[in-house]
């Protein structure tokens, strides 16, 4: 146990010089991966992260609810609390947990194959309380080798009062830090540096954050400089943010943003006048186009610096939205765009056998010839299979992996192969789930964005020739994304060519948004019909869709999109519907519809 006193205290020690450090690093390396990670541990952290904290040093060692809360109301500076690799703890209804100064909340994520013990709550609360699952009690807290799980992994809408709020994380003392977790399904703040003063949060793996309106892996508030180093993000709103207040600076490095969030990655709030002190953004890659990496929103007090990052966006107009007028304080250096670091990714290769059926299917998937471009080992899978309930789908971490899909369709299955740096290189592969029979059938993933209780108001449909072939209201929850499969022989049966339209029809005029239908999204994902010819079913090109809205300002005022941070698989799925705040009319309607060859059976 005194060792891992003294390695938690020569980390802190450390963390002002660690810059200086990886710069001198970054001077002499030769390959893309010593530059964009030399910090000796996998970005993300998980299998070969050496910093892990061993069962055998723990002062205490727990497996329920009882036992973890009883152990922080305990725990002593210096002591070390131990979840078991194979708990599942729920923590709803006891949330706020005060964990005191210099203790050390661990798992074993990496350790010998241990995903770590599960924290999770499905507490939900006011979003004025800024409420967490943890809390700091002190300074000098380390939370590490955990899952942490929160209630609610969907963007959903604005309306705050109908979902209300979830935390996982909150600094409220200085030298918080949190290292090799998986963190997701926090709506608001994953990680809330109130307090940002000698945090360090590194070598996370931070995901499904990303609720309208908020959706931060990482918030930075004010208090001083925090360091957020080494993380893999995914499927946040804004994987990083931060206030503009005057206290408030971070420095964000060697960090890999996948392909899916909501709006730009890196997020500084602030004004003409403030826009908080010292941001220092370097040495990160960011994969997703469609947004903007880095909005930097004023002046900052003291320098706005990014430097040595890689983008996959043309040019540094499409990369940066910088809205800082002072140009003395804000400075851009060594930037590559275009995604020229797309090349020297892992290749990521994964077989499925068999690769089409019928349902039932079971299929082996194996990854194992997935290869590192620079000469590395591959150590991490993540297996992404398209289905399942809840916003994460379906997942295997093996480098082979079975899995039974149950219900007919095309699914596009992920496979992330990462290499010894944490860096991972992807590939998508089909599987092909046949219906029995030889019916006509349609499969569709859907989902809405409204999770409040008014009926009537609004209702997604899907159509062939004009004709209601399913209907649902968007009232309620249906748990994220819904897999409508349905026979359409009636519809279909004996036809050349059919109209297939997907659509959300306004019901009831929304006059007051705020106390009604606040806004309302349509996504549609992987699309295929068996006996027909569907173009561009899985969403990630236009092709083969025509948008149609009526009447014109009507659901057009939000613009149809294919949008990355909803996808059910790959990068994209289509979304439309009504903006922020918009009174709509009866009778208004947006759809996607296109023309489909039918094959006689």
């Amino acid at each position: 146990m005194e060792s891992e006193i003294l390695r938690h205290q020569w980390f802190q020690f450390c963390l002002a010089g660690l810059a200086t450090a990886a710069a001198h690093t970054f001077i002499d390396a030769e390959t893309f991966g010593e530059k964009l990670n030399p910090t000796g541990y996998p970005i993300g952290g998980g299998p070969e992260y050496v910093n892990i904290t061993n069962r055998d040093a723990a002062d205490i060692v727990v497996s329920t609810k009882d036992e973890l809360v009883e152990a922080i109301k305990k725990a002593k500076k210096g002591n070390i609390i131990y979840v078991s690799d194979d708990a599942e703890i729920d923590m709803t209804g006891a949330d706020d947990q005060a964990i005191p100064a210099g203790v050390t909340l661990a798992s074993g994520r990496g350790n010998r194959g241990s995903r770590g013990g599960l924290v999770f709550s499905n507490s939900l609360t006011d979003e004025r309380l800024f409420m967490p699952l943890f809390r700091t009690g002190g300074k000098g807290v380390r939370i590490t080798g955990l899952r942490i799980r929160g209630p609610f992994g969907e963007a959903g809408d604005h309306h705050m009062d109908q979902i209300k709020i979830a935390n996982g994380i909150k600094a409220d003392h200085e030298d918080l830090e949190v290292d090799n977790c998986e963190m997701w399904a926090w709506n608001k703040w994953s990680i809330d540096l109130a307090i940002a003063g000698g945090a360090y949060i590194h070598h996370n793996y931070i995901h499904h954050t990303r609720r309208w309106g908020y959706g931060y892996g990482v918030w930075v508030r004010g208090g001083g400089k925090s360091i957020i180093e080494a993380n893999l993000f995914d499927f946040c709103r804004h994987h990083i943010g931060s206030g503009s207040q005057a206290t408030s600076s971070y420095e964000a490095r060697y960090n890999i943003c996948l392909y899916h969030d909501l709006q730009p990655s890196f997020d500084r709030h602030g004004s003409q006048t403030k826009a908080g002190h010292d941001t220092h953004i370097h040495h990160n890659e960011f994969r997703n186009p469609q947004f903007a990496a880095i909005l930097f929103r004023g002046n900052p007090l003291g320098r706005g610096h990014f430097h040595d990052n890689w983008f996959a966006h043309p040019s540094r107009k499409s990369a940066f939205i910088n809205r800082a007028k002072k140009l003395d304080r804000v400075t851009f250096e060594n930037n590559s765009y275009g995604g020229e670091s797309t090349k020297y990714h892992p290749e990521a290769i994964a077989v499925a056998t068999p690769a089409a059926g019928t349902a039932p299917l079971t299929v082996q998937f194996d990854g194992t010839q997935s290869k590192d471009r620079e000469g590395g080992r591959i150590i991490r899978y993540r297996w992404k299979f398209g289905d399942g309930k809840g916003p994460v789908g379906a997942i295997a971490e093996t480098a082979k992996a079975t899995h039974t899909f149950v219900d007919p369709g095309r699914y596009r299955v992920a496979l992330y192969a990462s290499n010894e740096r944490g860096i991972p290189g992807v590939t998508w592969i089909p599987v092909e789930v046949k219906p029995p029979g030889n019916a006509y059938v349609l499969s569709a993933w859907l989902k809405d964005s409204y999770y409040g209780p008014l009926k009537g108001y609004q209702g997604m449909q899907i159509l062939i020739d004009g004709s209601v072939i399913w209907e649902e209201d968007i009232e309620g929850d249906e748990g994220g994304w819904m897999h409508v499969v349905q026979n359409v022989d009636k519809w279909v049966k004996g036809k050349k060519q059919v109209k297939l339209t997907f659509r959300l029809q306004a019901d009831k005029e929304i006059v007051e948004p705020k106390k009604e239908i606040v806004e309302s999204f349509f996504y549609v994902d992987d699309v295929h019909l068996f006996g027909g010819n569907v173009k561009g079913g899985d969403m990630e090109s236009w092709k083969g869709w025509i948008y149609r809205a009526e009447p014109q300002g009507g659901f057009e005022v939000y613009t149809p999109n294919f949008f990355t941070g909803e996808a059910r698989s790959g990068r994209l799925s289509f979304v439309m519907g009504n903006g922020y705040n918009r009174k709509i009319t009866a009778g208004a309607y947006c759809e996607i519809s296109q023309m489909v060859d039918v094959v006689e059976k």
